[in-house]
């Protein structure tokens, strides 16, 4: 036996590859939580979308640097088809590459990004 063995507070064991790989990204880059809300019936966005993080940005700066990924999102949501709105899975996809993209433009980090989508 010659792997690492780490506590992660449940139990001791071996980490699988991916699950050290995401801890390093956490605590090096932080995490990003976008939760954006569609009106199923009117197939439209309902207002504008929430960011969240956590160890993401610089706490002075992050303010700023939120509100504009927040109009910034609302602008790409605004020109997705009715289609492309429908599909839960475009709408994260969609969200998650114009964070990343907008992120890293601006602080050259790349967070985890969770995109999180709610139909009502």
């Amino acid at each position: 036996y010659g792997g690492m063995v780490l506590v992660d507070g449940t139990g001791l064991g071996e980490m699988g590859e991916a699950v050290l790989r995401d801890r390093k990204m956490l605590s090096h880059d932080g995490i990003v939580t976008a939760v954006v809300a569609i009106d199923a019936e009117e197939v439209q966005t309902i207002g504008v979308p929430d960011i969240v993080t956590r160890g993401a940005f610089y706490e002075p700066e992050s303010e700023e640097l939120i509100e504009h990924l927040r109009s910034h999102l609302s602008a790409m949501l605004a020109t997705l088809s009715s289609d492309a709105l429908r599909d839960t899975n475009s709408v994260r996809e969609h969200v998650r590459a114009t964070l990343a993209k907008e992120i890293f433009s601006r602080t050259r980090r790349r967070p985890v990004i969770v995109p999180i989508v709610i139909e009502a």
